[in-house]
């Protein structure tokens, strides 16, 4: 029976953002982006929410 490789090295980057947001974090996003609008958050019609 074979034996499995080891992994021997994991690397990250993370891209630096400009300041304008992007990305897939929805915090990184800038006022009126369309990921906090009403239609992407159900929860936006309660006062409470918006």
């Amino acid at each position: 029976m074979s034996r499995l490789p080891k992994i021997k090295h994991v690397r990250a980057f993370v891209v630096k953002n400009d300041g304008t947001g992007g990305g897939a974090d929805y915090h990184d996003q800038g006022d009126g982006h369309w990921i906090d609008d009403h239609i992407a958050t159900p929860m936006a019609k309660y006062p409470e929410y918006r």
